[in-house]
């Protein structure tokens, strides 16, 4: 019988991610149009890792 691969995926903690992802941001309150762009960066990013509550985690990361 055939062997089933496995996913290489690489896990990461949550409070790893948010760090690295807060050192990459701007630290200072962008215009809108900045703000919708910058979300879109960052939906990118944590799409990559969390897909199924990206918009969540991009909404609550934007409050910040």
């Amino acid at each position: 019988m055939g062997k089933k691969k496995k996913k290489n995926t690489e896990l990461i903690s949550f409070e790893n991610f948010e760090q690295e992802l807060l050192k990459s941001l701007p630290t200072v309150e962008p215009p809108a149009e900045d703000r919708q762009l910058l979300g879109e960066q960052i939906y990118k990013l944590v799409e990559e890792r969390f897909p199924d509550q990206a918009g969540k985690l991009t909404g609550m990361i934007l409050e910040l």
